[in-house]
């Protein structure tokens, strides 16, 4: 659904992902890649492809991207995302089966 927003799970081993500047997969390839980590508002989608507005990051601030390759994942929706913004001072966080304190770790 457009609005949507994403982060770019792929292309760690390239600086990124590839972004073009149409939608069909043979257009031209813009010169930078949308960094892995980036979040980007989903602006169309059709299919496997997604035109994008880039929100944080590195890489073209527009265009149009694959959301996997093959098998592999190259974005994921940001709500199926976490990111652990404490417990650095312990070593971590520890995440349990349940939603009370006293389930198993």
């Amino acid at each position: 659904m457009a609005g949507n927003l994403w982060v770019v799970v792929g292309g760690s081993d390239k600086g990124g992902i590839l972004v073009r500047a149409g939608r069909e997969i043979t257009s031209a390839a813009e010169s930078e890649r949308l960094s892995t980590g980036a979040l980007i508002k989903e602006v169309e989608r059709e299919g496997e492809r997604l035109k994008f507005r880039k929100i944080q990051g590195s890489g073209p601030a527009v265009g149009w991207v694959s959301t996997r390759l093959k098998e592999k994942n190259l974005l994921l929706e940001a709500s199926k995302v976490w990111e652990v913004v404490g417990g650095t001072e312990k070593g971590g966080i520890v995440v349990r089966t349940g939603s009370d304190t006293s389930s198993p770790a």
